[in-house]
Parts: C-alpha cells; sequence; structure tokens
C-alpha cells in the first residue's frame, strides 16, 4: 500500500482478511 493508503490499510487489515500479507505490505 503506498503511504496516502495507510489509513485504507489499517482499515482492510482489522477486517482480518488477507491480515498477514497486508501487515507485511504496509511494514
Amino acid at each position: 500500500y503506498p503511504l496516502s493508503q495507510t489509513a485504507e490499510a489499517m482499515r482492510y487489515i482489522d477486517t482480518g482478511h488477507a491480515r498477514g500479507k497486508v501487515v507485511i505490505k504496509v511494514v
């Protein structure tokens, strides 16, 4: 996720969907 979509990414993570992948991409 681009930095501009960090908020969106966090929301996506909160759903628990593909959580591991999203966390790695965000970090």
